[in-house]
């Protein structure tokens, strides 16, 4: 369990290129160093951030992806109907 009295200053996003990954890189940006996660739809790449492609289902590229990190905002998502 990590210390309470530790400040989250490392935040990553999965599914940063999409409409709310987007939409909490640009209230996030300033106030925490991001790690953007993406599979298909790139994030906006005009801020100096660190971004990963990186496909959530597969358990060997997820491995060890989220080290260093405080916090994890998950916002990937498949929005298919076929989706399982």
């Amino acid at each position: 369990m990590k210390d309470k009295g530790k400040a989250i200053t490392r935040v990553g996003i999965t599914g940063a290129g999409g409409d709310m990954g987007r939409t909490l890189t640009e209230g996030l940006a300033d106030k925490y160093e991001l790690t953007l996660f993406f599979r298909n739809t790139r994030p906006d790449t005009s801020r100096n951030l660190k971004i990963v492609k990186v496909d959530l289902s597969k358990e060997e590229e997820v491995r060890g992806i989220f080290e260093g990190l405080d916090a994890v905002l998950h916002m990937a998502a498949n929005r298919s109907e076929q989706a399982s």
